[in-house]
């Protein structure tokens, strides 16, 4: 966290991770990719260079749906990303 701090802004991004199918594969199964895989959450510098990721996450099983407002805020998010 200290060298985060110290950057003038970090780049926080997910990605999925791809792994072999495993014995109960639904909760490593992404329908938005179409593959089993694990999320794995990363913040980089500037130049892209790695400074943190996070242990692999397990997707949760029964997400509840979001509210009109959480869909609202999330698209007005994506909409102001840069690459």
């Amino acid at each position: 966290m200290q060298r985060i701090r110290q950057l003038a802004y970090a780049i926080l991004d997910g990605t999925l991770i791809p792994i072999d199918r495993v014995a109960d594969q639904k909760p490593y199964y992404s329908g938005k990719h179409q593959r089993h895989g694990v999320n794995v959450q990363v913040i980089a510098d500037a130049l892209g260079r790695l400074v943190w990721a996070s242990a692999a996450f397990e997707r949760r099983r029964f997400r509840p749906k979001l509210s009109r407002r959480q869909r609202a805020v999330n698209r007005a998010h994506a909409k102001i990303r840069a690459r």
